[in-house]
């Protein structure tokens, strides 16, 4: 029954893409971050995501005389650059064969990536595409944050599915989703839709610290003073962002502070030290194939890695920088690094520019503290195509075009999103000025 439920409803979002395909994006960003298939059991029984993505680039082609754009920003072209190594990667592999398969769906996800600037043109589009993001990556928060929390504390040893397949990636989503959740608010006119922003903010907490992520806890850290940083009242929001998450240690106390506590002794942490030993045989690897690395996906990294840890072993090297440059060389791994740290730094001076409007800033620092956050935890652990890293930079590349073709004062009020009247009067964002409406009366 979930599963025909869940047909019906792709169905008439594809329907709706071929006609509206900004709802088609934003219904392909719902599937892609949310993975609903995995909630009604019907995963991988039918091709839901990809007949969204195909009904959106269909109905899209309209917005084809803006591809130019894509070469005229920084951050598109540096996806799209990114691409010549990772192809060489592929075909000069050690066996190209092992590495073709995860090539093509890494290929589907930059297609995908890269129409989020065709489509998004306006700054009311990526407000839509923060709020559906938010609520996406928030319910699944909400999930296991409550259930964790009903259940008096757990210890979640795997993960979701779809890129969230294990702990460690599912704490890193929801650190990710943090600022997504908490900058939503901001563009949210009622006050009990702000309070459920907060409420969903706090309980993805809960879900991070039940993962008993050490990769999760450092990035969240990180990500809470990112959030801070940006705030007006700095202190105040760290400390509040902080003590959201202290019931929720406290529910797993013994557990949480002996995983956490390896982090200080990490020789006695077999985990934790096998992990240095990955880094090590992947620098000693990449210097054997410098230029196009061993191939991309990891998969012959794996097959190779006995050579250099003198021992049989499938892991992945549990690093997105190192695993780039041990896949697909040098040049792949610069390239990288060049647009993720690019687009957080720009991201940042970008937000300077709209300093004073709550509704302008949502986006930038949303997106800035998510890929910080990201650029953060993905240093414990190998996930070079993970999805919601590269949506958020499409965002990003989409938030570039937008401010370069259409420049705004910081103090100018921006019209509120409009897919429905009745759902226009609920989600008008703030004005630029005056009290925020979530801290006054209404």
């Amino acid at each position: 029954m979930r599963a025909i439920l869940l047909l019906v409803i792709v169905a008439v979002l594809c329907a709706a893409a071929l006609i509206r395909p900004k709802i088609g994006m934003l219904a392909y960003l719902w599937f892609a971050l949310m993975r609903p298939d995995y909630l009604a059991y019907a995963q991988g029984q039918y091709p839901m995501s990809s007949g969204l993505a195909v009904a959106t680039i269909l109905g899209s082609l309209i917005y084809l005389h803006r591809v130019r754009n894509l070469f005229r920003n920084p951050f598109t072209l540096g996806i799209l650059v990114l691409q010549a190594p990772i192809l060489a990667s592929v075909i000069f592999a050690v066996d190209p064969t092992i590495a073709t398969p995860e090539y093509w769906l890494y290929v589907r996800l930059i297609i995908m990536a890269l129409w989020i600037p065709l489509v998004m043109e306006t700054i009311e589009d990526l407000r839509w595409m923060l709020l559906v993001m938010a609520g996406s990556l928030g319910l699944l928060g909400i999930k296991f944050g409550l259930y964790g929390v009903l259940a008096g504390g757990v210890r979640y040893a795997q993960g979701y599915g779809g890129f969230l397949s294990d702990n460690n990636c599912l704490g890193l989503a929801l650190v990710m989703a943090v600022p997504l959740c908490w900058y939503a608010q901001h563009l949210l006119k009622y006050r009990w839709l702000k309070l459920a922003c907060i409420a969903t903010t706090v309980l993805t907490v809960a879900g991070i610290v039940m993962t008993h992520s050490r990769g999760a806890a450092i990035s969240l850290v990180v990500t809470f003073m990112a959030i801070a940083w940006h705030s007006r009242h700095k202190a105040l929001v760290l400390v509040l962002l902080v003590c959201s998450s202290a019931p929720f240690v406290y529910l797993v106390a013994d557990s949480y502070s002996e995983r956490i506590s390896t982090l200080t002794d990490i020789e006695d942490d077999t985990s934790a030290y096998a992990r240095i030993e990955y880094a090590q045989a992947a620098i000693r690897m990449w210097m054997d194939y410098p230029v196009f690395g061993v191939g991309y996906g990891s998969t012959n990294w794996s097959r190779l890695s006995f050579r250099y840890l003198g021992r049989a072993d499938r892991h992945v090297v549990h690093n997105t920088y190192l695993q780039m440059l041990v896949d697909s060389g040098f040049f792949a791994f610069a390239i990288y690094c060049a647009v993720l740290f690019g687009a957080i730094i720009w991201l940042g001076r970008s937000l300077k520019q709209v300093r004073g409007n709550p509704a302008m800033e949502a986006v930038p620092a949303a997106f800035r503290c998510s890929l910080i956050g990201f650029a953060v935890g993905s240093a414990a652990l190998s996930r070079v195509d993970f999805d919601l890293a590269y949506i958020l930079l499409a965002g990003s590349a989409a938030w570039y075009i937008i401010r370069k073709e259409a420049p705004l004062p910081a103090a100018e009020a921006l019209p509120a999103p409009a897919l429905t009247p009745a759902l226009v009067s609920g989600l008008q964002p703030l004005a630029a000025k005056g009290t925020p409406m979530w801290l006054g009366r209404r």
